[in-house]
């Protein structure tokens, strides 16, 4: 028998990229755990902007009285709380909001000692272990880097939560090392798995003869080298820069740059079957240096050469991936890369992220809940 778990996100349920979060907690709803998944308490104060304004709609939109039922054995619950991140006050405010929702949620849906699994640090003012069998802090992200989050009290929090917990995951090296500096005594390390057989079935597709350098992901400006993209497109007027994600990069680009916006789960394998060479332009940031890409395995597992800027979490961790810091570099290795590729390296590659797929990690996952204390 698998616990019940409470999840508390940093991303809600039906964001448009689905990352760690959702993936593992429907899985685990999958398996027979009941999951009650509850969206992002927010972070950052509120923008006054369309972006925001919108969120904030879609929000009010999707509460309900209760926690209602959006996968197998997954329960989804939309809180609302105050959205002034930052003030003390309002923090304590939040916390026994929070708290309260979920008193209600689990006494509704009768949950008894579930384990608390948690992406955000609040997570250690709601740790009761009176009411909770065990508390895991699943450390995905440098939250407390994010442009708008107060890092102080962010890292406070993660402090607090780290020493609390009976279990610290964390999917790159450069957040293990940071978790322990926060004083974890042992971290798990689970860099991002993908659902590697939808893409490998897209290994051989034709398509990829022609010259389309591709990145899949959020096309957000703090994350991409808006600046890096547009000349490694004017590097190579030959080929196609394709940027497939929602969002917008903030400036013109050459108009060999194309930008798809977004493309649904189950379309992206036959997106990605198009491209010649899997792209990662991130900026090199504080933030960006704890990140771990989810489509790193996905462009592998389709047999695509990758080229990425020299992220700490791919360099030295991750095989048959090429490093560029510049322009130059990054477009004369997306040529290289092309004009190097066999059907045997693809192979390779597939086999290689294979390793990395998410059946593996829910397997890994289960496990751990199941040796967790009841």
């Amino acid at each position: 028998m698998l616990p019940d778990v409470v999840c508390l996100s940093s991303a809600d349920w039906d964001a448009p990229l689905w990352t760690n979060k959702q993936h593992l907690m429907r899985r685990f709803g999958e398996a027979g755990a009941r999951v009650l998944y509850v969206d992002s308490l927010g972070l950052r104060r509120p923008r006054l902007d369309a972006t925001d304004s919108a969120r904030i709609v879609r929000r009010l939109r999707a509460w309900r009285p209760f926690a209602r039922e959006v996968a197998a054995n997954v329960l989804r619950d939309t809180p609302l709380v105050v959205p002034l991140h930052g003030r003390p006050s309002i923090a304590a405010l939040n916390s026994l909001l929070i708290r309260l929702r979920l008193d209600r949620n689990l006494a509704r849906h009768r949950f008894r000692r579930p384990v608390l699994w948690t992406y955000v640090p609040m997570a250690a003012e709601v740790f009761d272990r009176d009411k909770y069998a065990a508390l895991v802090y699943h450390c995905v992200d440098n939250l407390a880097d994010y442009p708008g989050v107060d890092a102080d009290a962010f890292t406070a929090a993660e402090r607090l939560l780290v020493r609390q917990a009976d279990i610290v995951i964390a999917s790159s090296t450069a957040l293990v090392d940071h978790l322990r500096s926060l004083g974890a005594d042992d971290v798990v390390y689970w860099p991002n798995p993908a659902d590697c057989a939808s893409f490998a079935a897209v290994a051989e597709d034709p398509r990829r003869e022609r010259r389309v350098a591709g990145f899949v992901g959020a096309i957000d400006t703090h994350k991409l080298d808006a600046d890096l993209v547009a000349v490694v497109a004017d590097r190579l007027p030959d080929w196609r820069i394709e940027l497939v994600g929602p969002g917008e990069l903030g400036r013109a680009m050459p108009p060999n740059v194309l930008s798809r916006g977004y493309v649904g789960r189950d379309e992206l394998p036959d997106v990605v079957a198009g491209f010649s060479v899997g792209i990662i332009p991130y900026a090199l940031t504080s933030y960006s240096r704890g990140v771990f890409p989810m489509k790193v395995f996905e462009y592998l597992a389709a047999g695509l050469p990758v080229v990425s800027t020299p992220l700490p979490s791919l360099v030295g961790q991750v095989d048959h991936v090429s490093f560029a810091s510049d322009a130059d570099g990054f477009a004369r290795s997306i040529a290289t890369a092309h004009e190097s590729d066999t059907v045997a390296r693809r192979a390779a590659r597939t086999a290689y992220a294979a390793e990395f797929s998410w059946e593996r990690r829910t397997s890994q996952a289960l496990e751990t809940l199941k040796g967790l204390p009841r």
